[in-house]
C-alpha cells in the first residue's frame, strides 16, 4: 500500500490529477453503496456479508463510506452544471442510505459530525463566494429532507441505543467496549514496546475479567484504532500516528492560507471537505480497528498531494517568476 501511495503521489501533479483521484474514491463508494442497497437488510435490521478486501465486514465498509459523503457535498456545492450537481447528489444519497441500511452507529456519528463541522465553515466562513450563506441554507435544508426520507425506524431504534449503552458500561457487560479499552490500558503498560499485529487479540483474554461475557471466544478485538495502535506499536507508534494526523491538520491549515492570498475559494474549501473527511473516519476509527486500513492512506495521500499542488508547486512557480524578473 505504501508503494501505491507513493506512486499515486508522484503521479499527482495538478488539481486536474487530484480532483481524479478524490473522484475515483468517490465513485468506489457509490458502487459499493449500490451493492449495499442491492443487498438489503438480510440480518434483522443490519446489512451483513458486504465490505471490501481490507473491511469484510459492515461496519468497516461503512467507515469507508462515510467520508465520502462530505467529499461529495463539497462537489455539489462547487459543480456548475446540473449533471455534474445530479451525480454528486445521486452518489451522496445512495452512500447515506448505504449507513443506514448498515445501521453503523460510529458511522453515523462520524457522517453528523463532519458535515456538521463543514457546513458551518461554509455559512460562516469570511472567505466566500456571492450568495453562499444562501445556497449553503437550501442545501441544508434539501439535506435535511433527504435524511427524513431514507431513514427509518429500524436506523432510528438503533441509534437510541448509543446512550443506553453508555450507561451499561458501568456494569462491565458484554455490550460495551469500555471494558476492552480498559484491559488495553493495561496491556500497554505491560508492554510498552506494543505486541505487533493483533496483540491484543492474542492476549485479551489474560486481562479482560472472566466475569465479563466476551460471546464466544475470549480473544477479543480492542474496537479502537487508538488503543489498537497502542497495543500493537507500543507508546512510540501511538506518539507517530498522532504525529501524522496532526500533521494532516496543520498541512491542510497551510494549504488554505496560501490559497486565501491567491484569492482560490474553491480549492479552499476542498481543503476543509479533506479535513472534515478525516475527521469522519477518525471518529469512525474510535469505535473499531481500522489501523490498516486503506481509505485512512488514501485521505492522507489527498491531503499530501494538495500540499504539492497548492502550496509547493505554487511557490515554485512565484521564485522562477522573482527569479526571471
Amino acid at each position: 500500500m505504501f508503494i501505491i501511495l507513493l506512486l499515486a503521489f508522484l503521479l499527482i501533479s495538478n488539481a486536474k490529477h487530484l480532483n481524479i483521484a478524490i473522484w475515483g474514491y468517490l465513485f468506489g463508494a457509490w458502487f459499493s453503496s449500490f451493492i449495499v442497497f442491492q443487498t438489503g437488510r438480510n440480518a434483522g435490521d443490519r446489512v451483513e456479508g458486504v465490505g471490501t478486501v481490507d473491511a469484510p465486514e459492515a461496519n468497516g465498509l461503512a467507515a469507508a463510506l462515510a467520508p465520502a459523503i462530505v467529499i461529495n457535498l463539497y462537489y455539489f456545492w462547487v459543480s456548475r452544471t446540473i449533471k455534474e450537481k445530479a451525480f454528486f447528489a445521486i452518489a451522496g444519497v445512495f452512500t447515506a442510505n448505504a449507513i443506514v441500511l448498515i445501521n453503523s452507529r460510529a458511522s453515523f456519528l462520524a457522517v453528523a459530525i463532519s458535515v456538521s463541522y463543514f457546513m458551518w465553515k461554509l455559512f460562516f466562513s469570511s472567505f466566500q463566494r456571492p450568495r453562499q450563506k444562501a445556497t449553503v441554507a437550501w442545501i441544508a435544508i434539501l439535506g435535511l429532507c433527504g435524511a427524513a426520507y431514507i431513514v427509518d425506524y429500524g436506523f432510528i431504534e438503533r441509534m437510541k441505543t448509543i446512550k443506553s449503552e453508555e450507561k451499561t458500561a458501568q456494569k462491565e457487560t458484554g455490550k460495551t467496549r469500555l471494558t476492552f479499552w480498559s484491559a488495553a490500558v493495561e496491556v500497554s503498560k505491560d508492554h510498552p514496546l506494543g505486541l505487533g499485529a493483533r496483540g491484543f487479540d492474542a492476549v485479551s483474554h489474560v486481562y479482560v475479567p472472566s466475569n465479563v461475557d466476551t460471546g464466544q471466544s475470549r480473544n477479543r478485538s480492542v474496537h479502537s484504532t487508538w488503543l489498537e495502535v497502542l497495543t500493537e506499536q507500543g507508546y512510540t507508534g501511538f506518539i507517530l500516528f498522532i504525529f501524522l494526523l496532526s500533521s494532516a491538520y496543520f498541512t491542510l491549515r497551510k494549504i488554505r492560507k496560501s490559497l486565501i492570498e491567491e484569492g482560490n475559494i474553491d480549492a479552499y474549501f476542498k481543503m476543509y471537505a479533506l479535513q472534515c473527511s478525516l475527521m469522519c473516519f477518525a471518529v469512525s476509527m474510535t469505535f473499531m480497528n481500522r489501523f490498516r486500513a486503506e481509505i485512512l492512506g488514501w485521505l492522507i495521500l489527498f491531503v499530501a498531494a494538495s500540499y504539492n499542488v497548492y502550496f509547493l508547486k505554487r511557490n515554485t512557480i512565484d521564485k522562477k517568476g522573482l527569479m526571471s524578473k
